[in-house]
């Protein structure tokens, strides 16, 4: 094992010590810490499956900025269950920008970039704002056959606000809202189908809660 991918497994294991103290972001990552090229554009179409909470399905689009900088935007709905007989069902919405800090084809150990994100997921009667920042790891592996995979992880630290109306649902508390500052962390993989089209395929874990993303990118 060379040095580049032990330091990239010890960064994938730095991630995971955060888990127990994750809470989740819907949209995930979507994404590996390489940027796209200026005025390059991706775009994606996902499912996410939640433990307690209905499917979510939304997409992302991309673009590539130049100066090492690439910016995305999510658009979705998501079905949650706060304590009611019924689903409460709205939008998901989010966003994220990064910066390129490392670069595995210049000669860094692997890929790493940073950057701002927020995302809102609103129903008619509970929503959840959250906004912060994230660090995300990647490391390209090409096997003899030609199949390229790219691993990831991505740890954010963000402020998060909860509300919901208490006639309607019975989470037990006096007030009708709760902010916070949590942590959270995502693991995936990227694998290369062509040139323009990858699959995608995201964990993210927590002390209660698990929730799994699939989908597809194309472009990029």
């Amino acid at each position: 094992m060379n040095n580049k991918v032990l330091m990239f497994l010890l960064l994938i294991f730095s991630l995971l010590s955060f888990a127990q103290t994750a809470n989740a972001q819907f949209t995930g990552q979507l994404s590996t810490a390489e940027n796209m090229r200026k005025g390059r554009m991706m775009y994606g179409g996902f499912l996410g499956i939640y433990d307690d909470i209905s499917p979510a399905v939304f997409g992302q689009v991309r673009r590539g900025f130049g100066l090492d900088i690439d910016a995305g935007a999510r658009f979705g709905f998501i079905s949650i269950d706060a304590g009611r007989d019924d689903d409460e069902t709205g939008v998901l919405v989010g966003g994220d920008a990064k910066f390129r800090i490392l670069d595995n084809q210049t000669g860094d150990a692997f890929d790493l970039s940073a950057g701002p994100a927020l995302e809102a997921a609103i129903t008619s009667d509970f929503s959840i704002f959250t906004v912060g920042g994230n660090l995300i790891g990647s490391m390209k592996f090409i096997s003899q056959s030609g199949l390229i995979i790219t691993p990831y992880g991505r740890f954010s630290l963000r402020f998060q606000n909860v509300s919901w109306d208490n006639d309607k649902f019975d989470r037990g508390l006096d007030d009708n809202s709760d902010s916070s500052l949590e942590f959270s962390v995502s693991l995936g993989s990227a694998f290369t189908v062509s040139d323009e089209v990858h699959l995608l395929g995201e964990v993210q874990l927590a002390d209660d809660f698990l929730g799994f993303i699939a989908g597809i990118n194309y472009g990029g």
